[in-house]
């Protein structure tokens, strides 16, 4: 006998939104930096995307972390890099131009509104689940015109859990008022979204993102793998 699917839950970044404009944004941020020391942009690149694999799986090995620190001690691990200071004002600086330009001309999924609209239509929960700190999810949520379409919205800052830890999974699971094999989970990260649905028995979705920022992502198995969202109209 089938469950009967109540809930469809979303990782946010990378699956209802692309990245490319988070690469924008980061590229800016760059060029921002390179300007203050004199430095070429593909330098202070190489630093950063060094920095960030040291400080991300320090970090994102624990259960539970601000993605504000993760940027912050990223900066100053690339600035030790690099062989520069880092005042405190310059990294809020920095932090303040980043942010400013990743919350502007977001660039949404295919299909993203057409199937949220079917989705709501057939009376299910709709909810976001996503690693983000409190300050970043409204922006983005409500840039992306996403708030009318979602009967949850669950951060990590929130949930004091990010992704794979189980216990953002449960308490989404509990605003949705379901079990695990009653919900349906899409994220675009194999060793993040997808590990941490498998292991909390949810029915799990990979939804194939092009744009990667260089981050790792794993290789975990989904029980499905699309690459738009309306695939996933088929699955329920």
């Amino acid at each position: 006998m089938t469950t009967q699917t109540k809930a469809v839950l979303f990782d946010l970044g990378g699956t209802l939104f692309t990245y490319r404009h988070f690469e924008r944004a980061r590229r800016e941020g760059i060029a921002l930096f390179a300007s203050w020391y004199g430095l070429e942009p593909a330098v202070v690149d190489r630093s950063f995307l060094d920095a960030a694999k040291v400080v991300w799986p320090r970090l994102t090995e624990t259960p539970y972390y601000l993605h504000r620190d993760l940027g912050r001690q990223s900066r100053m691990e690339a600035a030790r890099i690099l062989g520069v200071e880092l005042s405190v004002d310059r990294e809020q600086e920095y932090h303040d131009f980043a942010f400013a330009r990743q919350c502007e001309g977001f660039e949404m999924r295919p299909g993203v509104f057409e199937t949220l609209t079917e989705l709501r239509q057939r009376g299910l929960h709709l909810g976001i689940v996503s690693n983000a700190d409190l300050y970043q999810i409204a922006p983005w949520v409500t840039n992306c015109g996403l708030e009318s379409y979602f009967d949850s919205i669950l951060c990590s800052e929130e949930a004091r859990s990010c992704k794979p830890d189980p216990a953002i999974y449960h308490e989404a699971l509990r605003r949705a008022g379901c079990a695990p094999a009653e919900a349906l989970f899409i994220g675009d990260t194999p060793d993040h979204d997808i590990a941490g649905a498998n292991a909390v028995g949810l029915r799990s979705v990979l939804i194939i993102e092009h744009t990667e920022m260089g981050l790792p992502r794993g290789n975990v198995a989904a029980d499905h793998t699309i690459t738009e969202l309306y695939e996933i109209l088929a699955l329920l």
